[in-house]
């Protein structure tokens, strides 16, 4: 999982990666990334709905998939606007 994200064009880093097992073969994953600070609001929904895809793709016990982008370095930094 962690490769396939770290693959995924505009995908820059991962923050952090859960995984909650929910029964026999359903995973929910809750994926916090950092993504490239070019990509707008559509490109960044069209990014978790092909992570998503790509994710359950590579499992068939990927039940659910969240895909939280996290603040960019100013925010992490405290000078966000």
């Amino acid at each position: 999982m962690r490769a396939f994200l770290l693959r995924y064009p505009g995908v820059t880093a991962i923050r952090e990666l859960l995984f909650t097992f929910l029964g026999p073969g359903r995973v929910w994953i809750v994926a916090r990334v950092d993504l490239s600070d070019d990509l707008d609001g559509v490109q960044v929904k069209a990014l978790a709905g092909g992570i998503e895809a790509g994710l359950r793709r590579e499992s068939t016990d990927v039940y659910r998939v969240d895909v939280v982008p996290a603040g960019g370095q100013s925010q992490r930094a405290g000078g966000g606007a």
